[in-house]
Formats: structure tokens, C-alpha cells, sequence
């Protein structure tokens, strides 16, 4: 019926813009014109009002999907509560001299249990786990390790593997966890890990994928990656140098706007910076703490 209406509604506008049409071209060309766009900025609002009134139906069904799909996600999320609720329950009745053990328990494990609600948060026992690997990494980013730092060092990345599984199954563990079981020998064989890690040369990467090539072929793009590197290193090392004068000194504020323009252009001056800086720092550690 309301579409029915519709129809109507627009042959009856139709038939009025005709008729409208026909007496303005009886006044002369002026008004004809005039009744034309007239005519045509009102279908202009007709359109717009039915494009307002379709975004505002489909933002409402959005609107309710959402608020249903919501409601029905808390209900699953009650009843799963209740069901592990009664089952702690249960177990305390036929076990009641643990029963304030199964209550502590249940209290720490009900946030993890929920699929919806507790996949993103942290065991309350997650903390203390987690300093056992900072306390490993520590050991291991030092500049001198004995075999009794490396040992122990192993035996906290154990101990973080295992008790991960326990706080959240053996899903939490990645190939990483895996691999950081073998930095032991790793350090065993190539000595402290600042003198083998490959930040650097990610970084470096990371700077050759940032130059425009072109699509040069033929040996051109190799050329191109060393033109743009090798003027990039220049301006790198100019801005570290001159960033080593006296704050007040001109050379030593001029940096200071090198490095706050290139911060604005991606980094590019500055982190090139900051990368001499790190080469001429390995180079005087690996001369002088080689062992």
C-alpha cells in the first residue's frame, strides 16, 4: 500500500512539472528556463531525501543487529558463568576440605574462561612470569657473560615456557618461544648478543625499501639504490657531526631543525643519524671489548 502511494505520489509530481513546463513557455524563454531548473532542484531534494531516509533505515537495522548480537553474547557469557559456577559448586559439596582452595581458585580463573570476555586479559600470576623473561633478557644483553649467567639465563626462558602453558594452554605458545630456547647456545657459540644481533641491518632494510627506484632495470637499480644510499649516509653523518658541537653554537641548532624536518618527513635524516651513531658505537665496542 505504501508503495502503491509512492507511485501515485510521483505520477501526480510529473503531471504538475509538465503542466508548470507548459505555462511558463507560454510566458517566454526566461520563464521556461527558470521553471526548468526550478523543477530540477526540487527532484535534487526528492533524491537526497530518499538517500537521508535509506541511511537512516539501514544505520537503525545496523543499530539493532548489533544491539541483538550484543545481548545474545552477555547471555552466552551468563550462562557459561553459571554452568562453571555450578560446577565449582558441585566439586566443593563433594570435596569440602578444599573448599577455600577451589573458591581462591575459581576467583583467578573465572576472567580466562569466558571465550568473549576474557581472551584479551592477563592471568593475575602473568606479571611475575613475565619478569622471568626481562631477567633473562637482561643477563643476556650484557656486554660480558660467564657460563654461569648463560646457564641461568636458560633456566629462566624454561621456566617462562612452562609456566605460560599453565597459565594458558599450550595455544599461547609461537615458534619464538621455541627459538628463544636455543639463545643459550646461540651466545655459547657467537659470544654476547649485541655482537651478532641483525637490528641493524633490518634497519638498513628497512631504509633501502624506502628509496624510489623507478622500476629501473638493467643495473640501474642497483645504482640507484647506492646513489640514494650513499647521499642519504652523507647527510646522516654532516647531521651527527655537527650535532657533537656546543648546544649554544650555531652548527649544534642548525642540526636541531635538520632533525626536527626530517622528524616531520618520516625520520628519514634523523634516523640515518641515530644509525651512524649506532655504527661508530659498535665499531668502538667491538674494539674495545673484544675478548
Amino acid at each position: 500500500m505504501k508503495v502503491e502511494s509512492k507511485k501515485q505520489a510521483c505520477v501526480t509530481q510529473r503531471a504538475e512539472h509538465a503542466k508548470a513546463l507548459l505555462e511558463a513557455k507560454k510566458q517566454g524563454e526566461g520563464a521556461y528556463k527558470a521553471m526548468k531548473l526550478k523543477i530540477a532542484q526540487d527532484k535534487l531534494k526528492v533524491a537526497e531525501a530518499k538517500k537521508q531516509e535509506k541511511l537512516q533505515i539501514a544505520a537503525a537495522k545496523q543499530a539493532e543487529k548489533a544491539k541483538t548480537t550484543a545481548a545474545k553474547k552477555a547471555k552466552g557469557a551468563q550462562a557459561r558463568l553459571t554452568r562453571k559456577h555450578k560446577a565449582i559448586h558441585e566439586e566443593q559439596l563433594s570435596h569440602p576440605l578444599s573448599m577455600q582452595a577451589n573458591e581462591e581458585e575459581s576467583l583467578g580463573a573465572n576472567t580466562f574462561t569466558d571465550e568473549d570476555d576474557g581472551k584479551f586479559s592477563l592471568h593475575p600470576n602473568d606479571l611475575d612470569n613475565c619478569l622471568k623473561l626481562c631477567s633473562a633478557l637482561c643477563i643476556l644483553l650484557r656486554q660480558r657473560l660467564t657460563d654461569d649467567d648463560i646457564v641461568h639465563a636458560e633456566q629462566l626462558i624454561s621456566e617462562y615456557g612452562t609456566e605460560l602453558i599453565m597459565l594458558y594452554g599450550t595455544g599461547a605458545i609461537k615458534p619464538n618461544h621455541h627459538y628463544a630456547t636455543h639463545i643459550g647456545d646461540c651466545v655459547r657459540n657467537f659470544r654476547p648478543l649485541h655482537d651478532f644481533w641483525t637490528f641493524l641491518f633490518e634497519q638498513l632494510n628497512k631504509i633501502l625499501k624506502s628509496f624510489r627506484t623507478n622500476n629501473h632495470a638493467n643495473g640501474e637499480l642497483k645504482t640507484t639504490f647506492f646513489e640514494e644510499f650513499h647521499q642519504m649516509s652523507e647527510v646522516a653523518r654532516l647531521t651527527f657531526r655537527l650535532h657533537s658541537y656546543p648546544e649554544e653554537s650555531i652548527p649544534s641548532q642548525a642540526t636541531q631543525i635538520m632533525l626536527k624536518a626530517s622528524n616531520d618527513e618520516h625520520g628519514t635524516v634523523a634516523g640515518l643519524a641515530l644509525l651512524t651513531e649506532e655504527i661508530e658505537l659498535t665499531s668502538v665496542d667491538g674494539i674495545s671489548l673484544h675478548y
